[in-house]
This record gives C-alpha cells, structure tokens and sequence, in this order.
C-alpha cells in the first residue's frame, strides 16, 4: 500500500497536480480491529473449533507460550481478552488518531505518522530494513514497550478459574469492579509515575523498568478484566 500510493504521488503530480494522496501508518491506535476481524473471519473466541484451538495454542507456543495445561473454554477466555487488551491498552485512542491524520492531511504531509510508537517503528525499519519480517523485529518491539501485551504476558497473569480474581496486600475481588483510580493509586505507589496523557489515554513510566503502562477512561468507570490482568 506504502509503495502504491508513493507511485501515486509520483504520477499525479505530473498528471493531475490537484489531486492529492497521504500515506497513513499509524502506530497502535485503541480499535476494535482484532475483535471484529475474527468476527468477519468467523472466529470468535466463543465459536472457535478443536481444530481453531490448535492453531491458537500452536501460535501460543512458537511465541514462548505453552498452554498445553489450558483448557478450551479457558483458551476461548484468553483468546476475547486479546482482542480487548489490543483496545483498552493502546496508547492512543481513535479519536485522538483521527485527529491526527486529518491534521496531516490539512497540511498536506504525504506521510502521516500516527503515534509515537509509529515513528519509534518508522526509525527501527530505515535502521535495520533486512529485518523487519523477522521475528526478533517483532520481539525487539515488545521489548520497547510497543503493541500492548505479548501472549506470554498476559497468560502468565491469568489464573484460569471459572471466577478469576487478582490479589495484592489490599486487594481480593472480581476484576470487574477495579476502578480506574484505584490503579493509578497502585501504580503510583509501585513507582510507576504519569508522564503525558493524550484524550483519555494515560501513559506511565517506571525509574527502573523498560516500556509504558496505559490507563484509559475517567478516574470513576471500572476496567475491563482484560486490562487489568495486563497492567
């Protein structure tokens, strides 16, 4: 797609100079694209086959995460967590996306990066272009902080009961009734400190650890589980 619409640029400002193109790559924006392209794909989590699970926990594997001890109603879980964590961890929201490319496009910019981690990703590819359809790219992303959670760090949170809750020194209950800021508060106190907010999407570092945590929504709604078992 990048390389078609550079040729477009090419041709049309030779041959129809009032026609504009914009090339878009966006970083990972909070969108419902992983649930919804199972839905169009008809794969979701909860009509996933024997044969699906396969091929999930064959992929779980190469990644460097065995769930041979899981069990297919507990996979199909984990499989509809994916897809919310992808939404509710990015650290930027659609919104805030669309803003972006629609200023790109004011100012007429022909590349359009959307996201820091865009131009993080943007940076590694001209640093190192023979490796980019290598895994280690892929892991050297993570690694960053960059595209949410990796499935060996979010099945290594799960406890697969049929009432999964977390506990910590204070805490012992569902997950669904975690407020956004009683996070912020463990956070805080675990050293993780805010350093920008974009919309509703805050992005905390730690002194000592690599990579970003991102809590989205107002201080008063209750996370989803799939957010709160990654952070």
């Amino acid at each position: 797609m990048r390389g078609f619409s550079e040729a477009l640029i090419a041709d049309l400002r030779m041959n129809a100079p009032h026609v504009r193109v914009s090339v878009v790559m966006p970083g990972h924006v909070g969108t419902s694209i992983v649930i919804n392209s199972g839905i169009v794909h008809g794969k979701e989590p909860d009509a996933l086959d024997e044969q699906d699970l396969v091929s999930v926990r064959r992929q779980l594997a190469a990644d460097g995460t065995p769930v041979d001890e899981v069990s297919d109603e507990d996979l199909r879980k984990g499989v509809a967590m994916f897809g919310e964590a992808f939404r509710d961890l990015a650290p930027l929201s659609a919104a805030s996306a669309a803003e972006m490319i629609l200023e790109g496009v004011r100012q007429n910019k022909w590349r359009i990066l959307v996201g820091e981690d865009a131009v993080i990703v943007d940076q590694m590819v001209r640093d190192d272009p023979e490796h980019v359809y290598e895994p280690e790219f892929w892991t050297s992303l993570q690694a960053k902080g960059l595209f949410g959670v990796s499935g060996r760090d979010l099945f290594a949170s799960l406890h697969w009961r049929s009432e999964v809750c977390v506990r910590s020194p204070r805490r012992s209950r569902p997950l669904a009734i975690v407020k956004v800021r009683e996070i912020i508060r463990e956070l805080n106190e675990a050293r993780w400190y805010q350093v920008r907010q974009t919309g509703s999407h805050r992005i905390f570092r730690h002194q000592e650890k690599s990579g970003t945590v991102t809590v989205s929504g107002a201080v008063g709604i209750e996370l989803s589980k799939a957010t709160w078992l990654a952070l």
